[in-house]
């Protein structure tokens, strides 16, 4: 089990190596909130959270 930052990349590799695991999108980061989000979603992972500092 991994915990990311919520970086493409990092999210990609995992999946590809079949590893669990759970991402953070820094909370006003458009590519983390919004593409990375929906990149994960189209291959039918589920998820990330949201934390408010």
């Amino acid at each position: 089990m991994a915990v990311v930052q919520g970086g493409l990349t990092t999210g990609m590799e995992l999946t590809a190596l079949g590893k669990p695991f759970v991402y953070v999108p820094l909370q006003n980061h458009f590519e983390q909130q919004v593409h990375v989000h929906h990149r994960l979603k189209l291959m039918a992972l589920v998820g990330g959270l949201t934390i408010r500092i």
